[in-house]
């Protein structure tokens, strides 16, 4: 649900492309000012109870280097920050938090938002080794034989992964492993009363869901009602 407080209203204001990059540029410069080498940064206090110094790409720090490099690489923010010395300490802790906080046997996952998966991706932007693209390829790889059809924990986010790896090797190996994993995920849609969905295999409940992420009909009819999508 939206929670309208929260959100300007539209000022009405033409588009000025170098006031928005004026925007961009000092929102990425404040996140790199807020950067610690050893805690990486605080945590947001809407985040649902996550932890100062979280290291994971969904809610912490791997996706924040993700994307501010992304930013730098494309031109649109002018500040840069070195990174690279922070990756050993960032995939030890996000290995750590990932089995510490995961269900039962969901470590054996190939997670990317929370997994070392996700984690190695900024470390294969700035520092790519051979031995990070086969722990990628090996998370992927696993998740063939597991039954989630999620984007945190299953194949959506190793196909994703796989994307990814692809441009920055350059290598065969993750086009075949997206395909496989895509012709299974489209194996597994089910036609139902309400259209052709998954049905999600998670946390011990089954549920049937409209896409790969956490939306199922009932949620999303909510969604649209509140005004999302």
């Amino acid at each position: 649900m939206i929670a309208v407080g929260r959100h300007r209203a539209l000022a009405g204001d033409a588009w000025n492309e170098a006031a928005v990059r004026a925007v961009i540029d000092e929102i990425a410069a404040d996140a790199v000012a807020q950067f610690g080498s050893d805690t990486f940064w605080p945590a947001h206090p809407s985040d649902d109870g996550v932890g100062y110094g979280n290291p994971s790409f969904y809610t912490g720090a791997a996706g924040v280097i993700w994307e501010l490099y992304y930013l730098h690489r494309v031109g649109a923010v002018g500040v840069a920050e070195d990174f690279r010395p922070v990756l050993p300490r960032l995939l030890e802790r996000t290995i750590a938090e990932f089995e510490n906080s995961s269900p039962a046997g969901y470590h054996k996952h190939g997670s990317l938002l929370i997994g070392d998966m996700g984690a190695a991706l900024p470390a294969m932007r700035l520092a790519p080794t051979s031995s990070m693209a086969d722990l990628v390829h090996g998370r992927a790889l696993a998740n063939m034989g597991l039954p989630i059809r999620e984007l945190m924990w299953g194949m959506p986010g190793s196909m994703l992964a796989a994307i990814h790896m692809a441009g920055m090797t350059g290598e065969p190996r993750w086009r075949g492993l997206f395909e496989m994993q895509a012709a299974r995920l489209l194996g597994a849609l089910e036609d139902t009363p309400q259209g052709q969905l998954w049905t999600q295999d998670l946390y011990g409940e089954n549920d049937r869901w409209l896409g790969p992420v956490h939306v199922s009909p009932a949620s999303s009819s909510r969604c649209y009602m509140a005004g999302i999508g």
